[in-house]
C-alpha cells in the first residue's frame, strides 16, 4: 500500500511479484443452501453464555490439511472450567468423529 501511495521511489512494476490485496466487501452474504442442524450459538441460554453453570461443552475439529485421509484432532472444552478433552482421529470423516465421541 505504501508503494502504491508513492511513499517509496519503488513502483509496483519494479517488483518481481506484486502481492494481491484482499478487499473486504461491505455487503453481507447469506447462505441459501445452509442446512439447519439446530439452534445457533447466538441463541444459547444466558447461563451458558455467562458460564455460570457447569456441564456445557463446546466441540471443535482441528485439522492440518483439507484432505480426508489426514489425521485430525477432536477438541471438547467445558465452558466453565475450561477442561479439555483432545482425541486424535485417524481421518476427517463423520464416522471417525462419531467413533471418537463414543470412545469418551
Amino acid at each position: 500500500r505504501d508503494i502504491e501511495a508513492g511513499r517509496f521511489e519503488l513502483r509496483t512494476h519494479d517488483l518481481p511479484r506484486k502481492p494481491s490485496l484482499r478487499i473486504k466487501r461491505s455487503h453481507s452474504h447469506t447462505r441459501t443452501n445452509k442446512t439447519k442442524l439446530g439452534p445457533s450459538i447466538d441463541e444459547r441460554p444466558i447461563e451458558v453464555q455467562d458460564r455460570r453453570q457447569g456441564g456445557h461443552w463446546e466441540g471443535d475439529l482441528v485439522k492440518g490439511k483439507r484432505v480426508d485421509s489426514e489425521p485430525a484432532l477432536l477438541v471438547l472444552t467445558e465452558r466453565t472450567s475450561r477442561f479439555e478433552i483432545i482425541i486424535k482421529l485417524a481421518n476427517y470423516k463423520a464416522s471417525t468423529c462419531k467413533v471418537g465421541l463414543q470412545s469418551i
